[in-house]
């Protein structure tokens, strides 16, 4: 018996090791191709770099903000040169703008988006801030559901239809404190009977919280809550 269970941990462990290593491949070979994109992009082989960023735009990547730069100021470089496609490139660049500050915010993408140079040094992501202290809402996280019970007005339909459910809110803190990007992360749709956009309205008039900090500066920083109706 204790043999059968010494196999068993055996290749449990192997298994183990093998996922990752396929991780840590997988992750070099993503590296490996920012590390190209950005060089094509310095060399002006746009197309090239719209490829490279197809390839690896998941998990971090998705939301790299300096993977999002290049891939749109692909785009537009491209309109310049090709003035027949003109229009269906500068779409395609200002869709990327729109959902980089969907997942950003307006403050971060007006402050950063413009002067973010692509070069060697650029790093792969920068979507989740390291933080030392997370942000605070003024008398603790309780303070946060009162003022979303105060606030959330039901929706006439919601009441007609009965509808109840969870809502899962993420948004960015900003340096300042304010709130930006409300998005819905899960329980939303049709079935809410509008109270996926009233939670958004609710989200979004939040007052400022005390920002995110590191290393004794304030930064942009994530945040989710539940919306329970």
């Amino acid at each position: 018996m204790k043999h059968w269970l010494l196999v068993l941990s055996l290749i449990t462990l192997c298994n183990i090791s093998n996922a990752q290593d396929n991780q840590n491949t997988k992750k070099d070979r993503k590296e490996k191709l920012f590390e190209e994109a950005k060089r094509d992009f310095i060399n002006g082989k746009y197309e090239n770099v719209i490829r490279y960023c197809d390839s690896i735009s998941e998990g971090v990547y998705q939301n790299s903000f300096a993977l999002q730069k290049m891939k749109s100021q692909s785009y537009t470089e491209l309109a310049k040169m090709n003035k027949e496609d003109s229009i269906q490139y500068m779409n395609a660049s200002n869709e990327i703008l729109e959902n980089v500050t969907s997942i950003y915010g307006k403050m971060r993408v007006a402050t950063e988006w413009d002067s973010l140079k692509i070069d060697m040094s650029s790093p792969q992501y920068s979507y989740i801030n390291d933080i030392d202290q997370k942000p605070q809402f003024p008398g603790g996280e309780k303070e946060i559901y009162k003022f979303i019970k105060k606030e959330f007005k039901y929706p006439k339909e919601a009441k007609k239809q009965n509808a109840h459910g969870k809502i899962y809110l993420g948004f960015v803190v900003n340096k300042d404190g304010s709130v930006d990007a409300v998005n819905i992360l899960r329980g939303g749709g049709k079935k809410t009977f509008g109270c996926d956009k009233e939670a958004i309205r609710v989200i979004s008039s939040l007052p400022n919280f005390i920002p995110g900090m590191h290393q004794g500066k304030p930064v942009y920083c994530r945040y989710a809550v539940p919306i329970v109706y």
